[in-house]
């Protein structure tokens, strides 16, 4: 915008609107604005770029229908010119402007107000009669469509989310964009009026704990009706204390004043949260394209503030709330129907965790939002690695599915693309990669290939291990044939005792190498080895430095494979390094990777050496009709992305030696803590009392966390070790969370 002086503005609203007073300049978006203090009154002088006639006229329209209406003078009314107009047309240096002046509304700017119920109340009463009014009129709106601050197009803000810095915020902000675009047809189906559309907290002003002004509006537009509540209310919530309480006093009031549909409401969650990240989204590009500029960033701060703790209000208690607190009907699905039917269809063997099960409806990064309102805080979900439905993962996901999804008997570039990137996280010479659909399918495979290449079958496992839920993964794992319902041990596995935090001495002393070798003679030959990195369902045990190196070294001796299990503590989770068995030192035969990979959906891989994959491929064709099919590689690939974009090893490794740090501190405190073991966002929590593992406490402490919003798991041969293993997305303000609720909890 070009400048105007302030002698000839002041020599221009003389001549056209007969004021001659003192001109200070005023900060503006769009317009050159000054306040004027003329005949013992105030106004504010605007010029308009002619290119925004349409929208200018469509400004006055609505304030002049508005003020028409108002007894109060909440409205500015605006003052006409000698001509009798209220624009004026103005030529300043060869470019056309429209000169309009406001009155002066008197008050503290909201931002600035003290909050209370009463001024909570009166804003949604000012919203409703203002929105009542506009609705009434019938008056259209003529000017542009696509306003960048019209949450209608808030998915055109996703242009700017690279301009976002800081990982947390992007991912945050990008998930409500996304879940906007998901509801857009919604939007399209609910009235439509002109409204204000940016009654933000510097456009409001107030007098005695009331709204006594509304101004600015030049963002006026003809758009969902519910827009001008949701835009409001994001303003209104940013630093209070209790967002839900808020919500309901200023949506109440707009309710009783100017009734509610039952399908706005349902949309107003998502639309706050898109009015923020229009704000956050703009603050950033304006970052980059004029720093200088704060007054464009001026809500940032407690925009992104507001939006960290918005995600962790659920979005179901909110519609919930409100729509009790309006006297809309809310229906949620009998708890005991939905047991009823599982029991009629489904898998009796399946477990359900928790003495009161949760019925689950949403989830958001480490966040998961239960039918009754309740947001918990995932710390075992180590399946949705880069957090529940991230946007890149679920857009890459969508965008595959309507492309096309067939499977490897064809060619696309997508399987050569992600089967590249995927073994270049490995090292030498572990290059070939198989493609399958679960863990336990890859498990499967990684025997049937050490088979295959030694001619043999003996493998050797460790003790309390799990390798997955097919006949061979059950075989191989004592964790299931030794527990409830297990069948006895198959003749050709053979168990290692499993070690632990203090298994040092037995590993310098050779004694596991010793055993490994016993079992070789006594089996005359072995197939593989088959361990886990860090054993995860044995107790997060962290295997002792040099462990696998000798137990390695006495396999391949024998002609045997050294396959490494992956599943549970893979792609960076572990933040020290990328996979587990880098912690010591060792390269596998073939690795098996699952769970994380795919952040939820179906896939998995084994990953070997083209010397062993030859060997392999002897006639016999090895398919799997899913394995490596184009959605699941464009997966992949998107999780890779969010990994290595957003930092998330480092951040695993940051957070995970904080919540180490912060749970040395309890076991300092309570000596029911034996043990803290493990790596990054893989950790353990021994309890021991009188020297007897506290099974029954440690699943008192469990349900004690769930019902305070927590969700953990335990397990070890007595369920006495806590585990730990949140989405990669977890962060310090959560450990903080996890350790006061624990601590609460243990000093009972």
């Amino acid at each position: 915008m070009n400048s105007i002086s302030i002698s000839l503005a002041s020599t221009l609203v003389q001549k056209h609107f007969s004021l001659k007073g003192e001109l200070s300049p005023l900060v503006g978006y769009e317009d050159i604005n000054y306040k004027l203090h003329a005949d013992g009154a105030s106004f504010v002088v605007k010029f308009s770029k002619e290119s925004l006639r349409e929208n200018i006229e469509t400004q006055t329209l609505v304030m002049q229908t508005l003020a028409d209406s108002d007894s109060s003078n909440i409205y500015p009314n605006l003052i006409r010119s000698k001509q009798g107009n209220i624009l004026e047309n103005v030529e300043v240096e060869g470019n056309s402007y429209l000169l309009r002046v406001i009155p002066w509304l008197e008050g503290t700017i909201y931002a600035e107000s003290e909050r209370s119920d009463s001024l909570h109340t009166s804003l949604g009463q000012t919203l409703a009669n203002m929105d009542k009014v506009l609705f009434e009129s019938g008056i259209w709106y003529r000017g542009k469509t696509d306003s960048t601050w019209d949450i209608q197009f808030a998915d055109l803000s996703k242009e700017q989310l690279c301009h976002i810095k800081n990982d947390e915020d992007r991912r945050v902000v990008a998930y409500f964009l996304q879940q906007f675009s998901l509801l857009k047809p919604e939007l399209q189906a609910v009235r439509k009026s002109m409204i204000h559309a940016d009654v933000n907290d510097y456009n409001m002003l107030v007098q005695g704990q009331k709204i006594s002004g509304i101004i600015d509006f030049g963002d006026a537009v003809y758009a969902p009706l519910i827009d001008e509540l949701a835009v409001s209310l994001a303003y209104a919530l940013m630093g209070q204390e209790d967002l839900l309480q808020v919500s309901l006093l200023v949506i109440d009031a707009y309710h009783c004043t100017f009734a509610l549909e039952e399908k706005e409401v349902d949309l107003l969650y998502y639309l706050i949260a898109a009015r923020l990240c229009v704000c956050i989204c703009q603050a950033a590009y304006s970052r980059y394209r004029n720093p200088e500029n704060a007054y464009l960033r001026i809500s940032e701060g407690p925009a992104l503030a507001l939006i960290h703790r918005w995600i962790k209000l659920s979005p179901i208690l909110f519609k919930q709330r409100v729509k009790k607190q309006l006297g809309f009907k809310v229906e949620t699905e009998n708890t005991e129907n939905l047991e009823a039917s599982r029991l009629d269809h489904v898998n009796p063997s399946l477990s359900i965790s928790y003495s009161t099960p949760i019925v689950m409806e949403k989830a958001a990064f480490q966040y998961m939002y239960s039918q009754d309102g309740t947001t918990y805080l995932d710390c075992v979900n180590n399946i949705c690695h880069v957090g529940h439905n991230h946007p890149h993962v679920v857009e890459a996901a969508m965008a595959q599915l309507a492309t096309l999804n067939t499977n490897t008997r064809y060619y696309y570039k997508s399987l050569n693309e992600y089967a590249s990137r995927l073994v270049s996280k490995f090292p030498d010479p572990l290059k070939v990669v198989y493609f399958v659909n679960s863990g336990s399918e890859a498990g499967d495979l990684a025997q049937r290939i050490t088979r295959t290449v030694s001619g043999r079958k003996e493998t050797v496992v460790v003790d309390h291990a799990y390798h997955g839920n097919t006949l061979a993964g059950i075989e191989a794992s004592p964790y299931k044939y030794e527990g409830k319902g297990g069948m006895k041990k198959a003749d050709h596995i053979f168990k290692l005792p499993s070690p632990d935090s203090y298994s040092d001495e037995e590993v310098k002393n050779g004694t596991f190498v010793e055993q490994m070798k016993e079992i070789i003679r006594s089996a005359g030959g072995i197939s593989a080895f088959y361990c886990e990195s860090i054993i995860g369902c044995g107790g997060q045990i962290v295997l002792p430095k040099g462990y696998l190196a000798g137990l390695y070294e006495a396999t391949r001796q024998a002609g045997g494979l050294c396959i490494a299990d992956e599943v549970q503590v893979g792609f960076g989770r572990i933040g020290e390094k990328f996979w587990g068995f880098e912690l010591q030192e060792v390269i596998p035969d073939i690795v098996v990777i699952g769970k994380p990979i795919g952040n939820g959906h179906p896939m998995a891989a084994v990953v070997t050496t083209k010397e062993i994959a030859d060997k392999f491929n002897t006639g016999m064709e090895y398919f799997s009709s899913f394995g490596g099919n184009p959605v699941s590689c464009e997966i992949g690939k998107a999780v890779l992305d969010v990994l290595e974009k957003e930092n998330l090893q480092e951040h695993a490794r940051q957070t995970g030696n904080y919540f180490k740090t912060e749970l040395n501190l309890l076991k300092e405190k309570y000596p029911v803590i034996q043990d803290v073991r493990g790596f990054g966002l893989f950790l353990g929590v021994e309890l021991v009392k009188d020297g007897i593992p506290a099974t029954s406490y440690t699943k008192d402490l469990l349900e004690f966390m769930k019902q305070n919003g927590i969700l953990l798991s335990s397990d070890g041969p007595f369920n006495n070790v806590i585990k730990i293993k949140p989405p990669m997305t977890f962060n310090k303000s959560n450990v903080d969370s996890v350790v006061s609720m624990m601590d609460n909890f243990l000093n009972k």
